[in-house]
Parts: C-alpha cells; structure tokens; sequence
C-alpha cells in the first residue's frame, strides 16, 4: 500500500467513525431503544431521512469506493443498506416535501414536468389524487402518484425514481411544442428543465 492509498484508508477509517457517531445519534433523539433493524417501517424511514438530511447538513459526501471501504470494515452494519439508498437516494428528502405539496395539491389541476424512463422529454397535465413514499424495484424510497390526467376518466399510477428530475405546477401550464421535442434534447438531459423552468418560472415543487 503507498502512501496515496494509506492516507485514502486513513481518511475513510476517520469518515466511517465519523459517520457512525452521526447515525447513532440520530438514532437516539429519535427515540431509539432498540437496533435500527428492530424498528418497524416508518420508523425506519423517519431516522434513515433525519440521518440524511444532518449527513447534507454537515456536507458530507459519500462515495462507492467508500461504502465498499465501510462494508468491509462492518459488514453486519445496517448502515450497509442505509448508504447504499443514500447514493441512490441522493435527493430523497426533497422527494418527501414533494409528497407533501402534492397531497396539498389534492384533486386540483397541476402540471407534472419530467424525463420518462427512456430519458426523454413529458408534459402531464393532470389531477393528483394521492401522492406518497414506496419501495419500489431496488429503491427503498420512490414517489407514487395516482392521478387523473386530462380528459381522461381512468386512474393512473405512476413511480418516480429518486435519480429522476420532476417539476410541479399548479395549474395546467401551457408548454410549447418546441420543448418536448426529441429531437432537441438528448436522453436524460437537463437542459429540458432548465428550459422548461426559464419560461414558466419556479415550479411549485420540484426535486
């Protein structure tokens, strides 16, 4: 091992016992008496988005190559699985406040602005009818939103991943045709809400 790759070690070492304090701190104000696995659900849930959101206070970034790092040095640690939905997760406490302002949005017209699966440029004029977090696929957190688009009269389900980008309005928004071109953007490209936001303004949730 050169000395490169001890310092890297001795940092991770650092980090990981670093972060080890974060999580069982937050794990007690949250009133905690038992392992984190012996919690039900939404207990769960509460601590892993409390530890989230002190890991964003404290800017603390984390990488594979350390999470590799932290598995080896505790591989019975829950705190495997907690990081693993943390890099895919990245932006999972603002996917909850979004879940909030869509039920606050309940049966009202709204304007969902996103990258479907293959990448590509939506436009949903809708109405929400329940938005919440669930498990889906290999993510522990996604969004879920039944709607009832326009002129439509049957319910939609649809899941929105945490590495995927969505913008609400309230309001169907009127939105050029111009935007939703595929041939104008790339998949998974971020100019499409750039430019969508640059012509109609902050959207009233968005992650």
């Amino acid at each position: 091992m050169n000395i490169t790759e001890t310092k890297k070690a001795m940092d991770y070492h650092f980090l990981a016992d670093y972060i080890t304090d974060i999580f069982t701190t937050t794990l007690f104000d949250n009133g905690g008496t038992v392992t984190y696995d012996a919690l039900d659900t939404d207990k769960q849930k509460a601590i892993r988005l409390d530890f989230f959101d002190r890991m964003k206070q404290k800017n603390i970034h984390i990488t594979n190559d350390f999470t590799l790092y932290f598995q080896n040095l505790y591989p019975g640690s829950c705190l495997n699985s907690i990081f693993a939905s943390y890099i895919q997760n990245s932006n999972v406490a603002d996917m909850h406040e979004v879940e909030a302002q869509l039920n606050k949005l309940q049966d009202k017209k709204v304007t969902l602005i996103y990258l479907d699966d293959f990448g590509y440029p939506c436009v949903t004029h809708t109405r929400v009818l329940q938005a919440s977090i669930k498990p889906y696929a290999q993510y522990s957190d996604s969004l879920y939103i039944a709607h009832l688009p326009k002129r439509k009269r049957t319910t939609y389900e649809v899941h929105f991943l945490p590495y995927q980008k969505l913008a609400i309005y309230e309001g169907w928004k009127p939105v050029e045709k111009a935007y939703t071109n595929i041939t104008k953007y790339h998949a998974f490209d971020n100019r499409f809400l750039n430019d969508i936001i640059n012509a109609l303004g902050q959207p009233d949730a968005q992650y």
